[in-house]
């Protein structure tokens, strides 16, 4: 009775450490995924990122910026209102981690809510890059190297 009873043990204990095994296999997964992830929401909420879809939706910059002091309601600057000859101005410096993300003008290929986060990381291929009128994204030998992280 007491091998019976120290077999099923030992079966017991065995089949406990293949499903902590497969749990950490999981957990490890899982966190990558989430760095991925995490990596292309960054990625897609870069200044860069965002001055491009806000030229693809119409807006300019202005080179002119007034601010509200909020202590006595002053107003620091001169207010003029921005014209279309300053579009692309602002994105001087150009992010080659952005090659292959739609613009928010594009349809998404997923749908919900995040489809356009979806839709870049499920297929870079067959979207096109966002184009600045005023700077060209460099070589990949010319820049800085850029770490892979997956």
């Amino acid at each position: 009775m007491i091998i019976v009873a120290q077999l099923l043990l030992s079966v017991g204990i065995s089949q406990g450490a293949y499903e902590v095994s497969r749990l950490q296999a999981s957990q490890t997964e899982l966190s990558r995924t989430a760095d991925s992830v995490t990596e292309d929401l960054v990625r897609v909420s870069s200044p860069q990122s965002l001055a491009a879809n806000a030229e693809a939706i119409g807006m300019i910059s202005n080179s002119n910026p007034v601010y509200l002091r909020l202590s006595d309601s002053a107003v620091l600057g001169a207010p003029s209102s921005a014209t279309g000859s300053q579009a692309g101005a602002a994105s001087l410096v150009p992010n080659a981690l952005l090659t292959g993300v739609p613009l928010v003008t594009q349809p998404a290929q997923a749908t919900g809510q995040g489809a356009s986060v979806a839709g870049a990381a499920t297929s870079p291929a067959t979207t096109t890059a966002p184009t600045t009128s005023t700077a060209a994204v460099p070589a990949p030998g010319a820049g800085l190297p850029t770490p892979t992280t997956r």
